[in-house]
Formats: C-alpha cells, structure tokens, sequence
C-alpha cells in the first residue's frame, strides 16, 4: 500500500479483482479453505520475518510504498480488525463497522520500527482468531 497523501481507493473496485499494488486478487477467495488460506498466510509471513535481512525487511522500495515489515504489520492488523468486524456482525443487529484509517495506523503505530517477532507472532493470533 501506498502511504502519504493520496486520492482514496476505490476498495469496491479492488475487492472485485486483483490490486496493482500487492497483486491480491480478492475476488476469487477460496471460501471452502479460507480459514486455512488465511492461517498459511500467517505462516509465510512468519517466515519471511524471521528469515529476512532486518535492513531488507525495513527498506521501503520507494518513498510513497511500504516496506515488507510495514505491510506485515497492516496485514497483522486487517486480520484483527475483520475479526472484530465478523464478531459484531454475528451478535448485532445492524452493525456500524465504523472507519479504520490503515494508513494513520502505519503512521501512529510506527510500523516500520516494531520488532519483527512480535509483528509474526500478534499476525498469526490474529488469523486463527479470525
């Protein structure tokens, strides 16, 4: 994901085919298997943490695009967010999933500077919870 100032995605179109910044293709989830997709994720994550360079892993490949770790974390984060999102629409009538301003989030919570173990670790709770 892109960070700075920047014109707001169109999420509906993005959830409807593959996004030209990361390649996810949310259009085509494996809705049988999507516990475990989303629990293999976690795991890769994992690995590519714990197995990549630090300065590597905290290097942004342009100015206006996250590194690795800072999308490690989003990701972290994404997952808890929908769980929390598909807990009070299974137990409230009308839910309001209110805002979640990901890219504040990268900015407040300094993502580039937490510790990559913590990043893998709190990312994979996350997807089993969810």
């Amino acid at each position: 994901m892109a960070s700075g100032p920047q014109a707001e995605r169109d999420w509906v179109a993005i959830a409807r085919g593959r996004c030209p910044e990361c390649g996810l293709d949310a259009s085509a989830p494996p809705t049988r298997r999507l516990a475990d997709s989303v629990r293999s994720v976690a795991r890769r994550w994992r690995l590519f943490l714990a197995t990549t360079p630090d300065k590597r892993l905290r290097r942004r490949p342009r100015p206006d695009h996250w590194s690795a770790l800072e999308y490690a974390a989003h990701t972290r984060d994404v997952l808890r967010v929908f769980a929390e999102r598909v807990d009070l629409a299974l137990h409230a009538d009308n839910p309001d999933l209110g805002w979640w301003d990901h890219e504040r989030a990268a900015v407040d919570e300094r993502y580039n500077e937490q510790d990559r173990d913590a990043v893998a670790a709190v990312l994979e709770a996350n997807a089993d919870l969810l």
